[in-house]
């Protein structure tokens, strides 16, 4: 677990600033149109996938609250990973907290992207 630990820690450190910069500027917005979504096997295989991995996260996350690791850290990204009805809505309220939108945008900034636009 120690090991787990050490390797979320290191992967949330190294991927998380590339993937808030490759956000579209506008991913918080509530106007924002969501692209058709294909139902080919390969899209619904990633979309199983996708979901599928998050689930993992949370559930290890879970155990990560009692075992060493990055447990809160390693929960949000399995949360931000699976489809839920009302997830935007938790995603915008989180990104509008003053913290969390200057490190959003501070990291954004860094990497060259623009701030993202939020209601």
């Amino acid at each position: 677990m120690i090991a787990l630990g050490v390797v979320s820690l290191v992967v949330t450190v190294l991927l998380l600033p590339v993937w808030v910069a490759r956000l579209p500027a506008d991913h918080f917005s509530r106007h924002r149109v969501e692209p058709v979504r294909l139902r080919t096997l390969p899209h619904v295989a990633l979309r199983a996938a996708k979901n599928t991995l998050g689930a993992v996260l949370v559930f290890l996350g879970l155990l990560m609250l009692v075992l060493p690791g990055q447990g809160l850290l390693t929960i949000l990204i399995g949360v931000f990973l699976v489809e839920l009805p009302g997830k935007r809505a938790v995603e915008r309220r989180i990104a509008a907290f003053p913290v969390v939108r200057g490190f959003l945008d501070r990291v954004r900034v860094k990497h060259g992207a623009p701030p993202l636009i939020l209601e």
